[in-house]
């Protein structure tokens, strides 16, 4: 998503929505289930599930590959959607281009050149610039603890990336520090 609309991400946005947790007293304290939107101030709206709310929602009816992780974008002219091994669109031109990739007998895009481990060492190498720049990470993780805070707190939350705080909300800025479970610390 961020490749796809970086530069409309600058600013506050809005997150609300529901979630699920995992059994309290076991491995993970983390959320295990979500259903969020965003609402950045450029318009830019995202609807952030977990990939099995997708599937039992039916969300990606409109893919012939029903690989569920991955981002769609809603156009005017229509939709294009890619996942990790497939992609797709209902714009001709598009879907054109990306039935072009090289695809195996599943339908989905073969790539034993650009796998991510190779491009980490192409990157460190020096052979090719950075693919994944920090400033994009740090994008892609707020949308997933603003997501948190969201859902924790049960209510909409505006997030201030300029001040690094949940505005006015003094209850949702204190779930930026957790307290550790034993044996873990810093």
């Amino acid at each position: 998503m961020i490749w796809g609309v970086k530069d409309l991400m600058n600013g506050r946005y809005t997150c609300e929505g529901t979630g699920g947790f995992w059994e309290p007293g076991g491995m993970y304290n983390n959320i295990r289930a979500w259903d969020v939107n965003c609402e950045y101030e450029s318009g830019v709206k995202l609807h952030f599930t977990d990939s099995d709310f997708a599937i039992q929602n039916d969300m990606l009816h409109y893919r012939k590959n029903k690989e569920s992780n991955g981002t769609t974008f809603f156009g005017s002219k229509g939709w294009i959607s890619l996942s990790r091994s497939s992609a797709q669109s209902n714009i001709t031109e598009l879907d054109n281009k990306l039935n072009n990739f090289p695809k195996n007998s599943d339908g989905n895009i073969n790539s034993d050149e650009n796998t991510m481990g190779k491009m980490f060492v192409d990157v460190v190498s020096g052979k090719i610039p950075e693919t994944n720049p920090l400033d994009e990470a740090i994008l892609s993780d707020c949308v997933s603890h603003m997501s948190n805070i969201a859902i924790r707190t049960g209510r909409k939350i505006t997030w201030d990336p300029e001040k690094g705080e949940v505005v006015g909300d003094q209850e949702a800025n204190q779930w930026f520090i957790r307290e550790m479970r034993e044996p873990y610390s810093v």
